[in-house]
């Protein structure tokens, strides 16, 4: 019942019971969150969840910016913490229009939205996104060629790099932070984490690798230009490369897979499906 959960801010030195949820968990149904929980202050975050009366966390938000990563086990602490981040909201409302997204399992966030939408924002992304992850039989492509990004690449994967931008967060970073935007990938490039394949020398694939854990890896800002997309050996070729390289150094790979064609690229590659997520942005 939801009237036994009680919920609240959590400040970064009392995290305790949202790490135990987390460590306790399919690292599938965490990655999302784990990073922040690990390092607070680096990802400025802050955290609301749902405690039960016998002390244990059944759900929480990792809020980073206007970004509310959701993760919750309890159908009861999920309603009651999205009753009570609706009513804080209502309470706290702004003037100004930020584009506030919501991000998690797709069972969870489901549950969420189906309360919190009362909030009455203007909805302008609502998208399944497929979490998928190497370790089946998979195919290459002999047409493609991926290497680890150099400085000369900065030009084509700024594009890349701006272009998801606008398509995953709705803005260019281009625009609106290009100094941050090329620190980035020229962090990405020195630690040899860029990675970048290319069709007859022309790049069509981006991807940084991100740590998740000692055995899994995440493929994040994954970006491949719409007019390869429906080239399903082409980015199985990609993906499956890139489970292969350097950086991945024999781990497993998760990837956010957005979209039925690169479901099937991904699939060809090897991937299998590991969850879906949802991820619900506003404005307002």
């Amino acid at each position: 019942m939801s009237d036994t959960w009680s919920c609240r801010e959590y400040g970064r030195h009392e995290l305790q019971g949202i790490a135990a949820l987390v460590a306790h968990s399919p690292v599938e149904s965490t990655f999302h969150v784990k990073p922040i929980v690990d390092d607070p202050v680096g990802n400025n975050a802050w955290f609301f969840a749902a405690s039960h009366e016998d002390g244990r966390v059944g759900a929480f938000a990792a809020v980073v910016g206007t970004r509310a990563n959701l993760l919750g086990f309890d159908d009861g602490a999920v309603d009651a913490m999205a009753m009570a981040m609706l009513k804080s909201q209502t309470i706290h409302t702004s003037r100004e229009a930020h584009r506030h997204v919501l991000l998690g399992p797709a069972t969870v966030v489901d549950r969420f939205w189906a309360i919190f939408q009362d909030v009455g924002r203007q909805v302008v992304g609502n998208r399944k996104l497929e979490l998928m992850a190497s370790g089946g039989e998979g195919k290459g492509s002999r047409r493609l060629t991926l290497d680890l990004a150099t400085h000369s690449d900065l030009p084509v994967l700024t594009v890349f790099a701006g272009d998801y931008g606008l398509e995953r967060h709705g803005f260019d970073p281009r625009k609106v932070a290009p100094a941050a935007l090329e620190r980035q990938l020229t962090d990405a490039i020195d630690a040899g984490r860029l990675l970048v394949a290319r069709e007859s020398g022309r790049a069509m694939f981006m991807a940084i690798v991100r740590d998740v854990d000692e055995e899994t890896v995440l493929l994040d800002r994954v970006h491949v230009p719409v007019a390869y997309r429906g080239r399903k050996i082409l980015v199985g070729g990609a993906l499956f490369a890139a489970a292969a390289s350097a950086p991945v150094a024999a781990k497993r790979v998760l990837v956010f897979i957005d979209g039925d064609l690169m479901q099937i690229g991904a699939a060809r590659a090897g991937y299998t499906s590991l969850q879906s997520y949802r991820e619900v942005a506003m404005l307002g």
